[in-house]
């Protein structure tokens, strides 16, 4: 316990105050904001940025290419084992899957044009089947109204008095004009 106290005692050693630097990297040299390069104008990468870019780039394609290449082997290295049958079931239970997504984002834009709804409104309907989609369409004309009926905001909020009846107002530069023609009336009648 006194080696405890004696330790958080100690005076803590001062740091340092200033810009953290990083150690010199002659590959890869440090360049304050604002500076260009040896001397380089308008090239921000320069002749040997350019080709460092075009490497790495090349370097990148060429990695894709053998990731595709190593998860093509591993799906034929798994498919091995699998009978002509299984295959088939594989397939088939993914066509199945990507049909009942598309019935479903079907039944949601029955339901919106059933229910007066716009289109938009069906990536907010929820369940899986045409009755609960119905339900979540209700619940949708509930919370934000119909969407097409005039005059009334999906807000619930009663539409402002003036709705429609509003005049333009003068622009500041005709604004301006008026005054400056009543003030200098000898000016204008040139």
């Amino acid at each position: 316990m006194a080696d405890a106290r004696m330790w958080n005692t100690q005076p803590m050693q001062q740091q340092k105050t200033g810009p953290i630097v990083p150690p010199a990297d002659p590959a890869n040299p440090v360049i304050p904001d604002g500076a260009k390069p040896d001397g380089e104008g308008d090239k921000p990468l320069g002749e040997n940025g350019e080709k460092a870019l075009r490497a790495e780039r090349s370097r990148a394609t060429a990695a894709e290419k053998r990731a595709a290449e190593a998860e093509a082997l591993v799906k034929e290295f798994q498919d091995k084992g699998k009978s002509a049958e299984d295959k088939q079931a594989e397939a088939l239970a993914t066509a199945n899957s990507e049909r009942d997504i598309a019935t479903v984002r079907a039944l949601r834009y029955e339901v919106c044009d059933e229910q007066d709804l716009p289109l938009k409104a069906a990536r907010f309907l929820t369940g899986n089947t045409k009755s609960e989609i119905e339900e979540a369409a209700k619940a949708f004309k509930e919370l934000y109204g119909s969407g097409n009926a005039p005059g009334k905001p999906a807000t619930g909020l009663p539409p402002s008095p003036n709705a429609g009846r509003e005049t333009p107002k003068p622009s500041r530069a005709e604004d301006g004009l008026a005054k400056a023609r009543e003030r200098f009336p000898e000016l204008t009648k040139q």
